[in-house]
């Protein structure tokens, strides 16, 4: 499943992608697997004690030869359900089809809403990521909006100033690094500093927003996103780090991040 997903998607999949698809279906499969043949072995124990039993009543060669048979039979007949049950269960739990659909759906969804300077684009991408069972949340983009909305009205003309800097410390989708940049690109006062789009991005990106990510994986998913809005701008420089500044915030201490 994972090299056809590979063969078909290889160049949106990264390889810690990949990896990742890998540990969930191979933890997930153990898992159904595991059940599978302990339920099998607890069946055969069972079968071994009932033939101790039977054999102990038996009075005759026949008898005996009869109990070896029938107890062989169900053991034999439990080896071809445990390879049954194994096979259903894998295929229900993963069905490619849908699983191939499934991705399709989601990088389609993604290209549509690459561009977050197209006022148009309303939707999340980010809630098509099903919830995580840690404290990596993403925060909706409705908040985002108003957070920075927050920050302009305490800071009014922050975004007219090509020498503000922004910076999100700990960073979970790189949304609210997206907010500040639309801010900045699309103001007329940026605008007159900096007429080409390309030559403004690039400034916006190099001297004013600042991001960490606090593991690989987020950092990943922040770096597709702020630089992914289009094929045809490219940003010479960003400063957008993987480092977890958690573990320095708790021990009161600084980092020399390389910016």
């Amino acid at each position: 499943m994972i090299q056809k997903a590979s063969e078909e998607y290889g160049k949106e999949l990264s390889v810690s992608t990949k990896k990742n698809l890998e540990r969930k279906l191979q933890t997930e499969t153990h898992a159904v697997v595991g059940k599978a043949v302990g339920d099998f072995q607890i069946q055969q124990k069972i079968l071994e004690k009932e033939r101790e039993q039977r054999l102990a009543e038996a009075t005759t060669r026949e008898e005996i030869q009869a109990v070896n048979q029938h107890i062989d039979e169900q053991k034999k007949q439990a080896v071809e359900t445990l390879q049954q049950t194994i096979k259903e269960s894998v295929d229900t739990f993963i069905d490619p089809v849908v699983f191939n659909d499934s991705i399709k759906e989601f990088l389609a969804k993604k290209i549509e809403l690459a561009d977050y300077f197209d006022k148009k684009n309303q939707e999340d991408i980010f809630d098509c990521v099903p919830p995580q069972k840690t404290n990596q949340i993403f925060t909706p983009k409705w908040v985002v909006k108003d957070m920075v909305d927050c920050l302009e009205k305490e800071n009014p003309g922050c975004f007219d100033d090509p020498d503000k800097t922004f910076a999100d410390l700990y960073m979970k989708s790189g949304m609210y690094i997206t907010e500040i940049v639309t801010r900045l690109y699309q103001r007329e006062h940026m605008k007159s500093l900096y007429p080409d789009d390309t030559e403004r991005l690039n400034h916006i990106f190099a001297k004013q927003v600042f991001g960490c990510a606090p593991t690989e994986i987020i950092y990943r998913i922040c770096l597709s996103y702020i630089l992914g809005f289009s094929d045809e701008i490219r940003i010479q420089k960003h400063n957008i780090k993987l480092c977890d500044t958690l573990k320095y915030a708790k021990d009161g201490t600084r980092q020399l991040l390389g910016y």
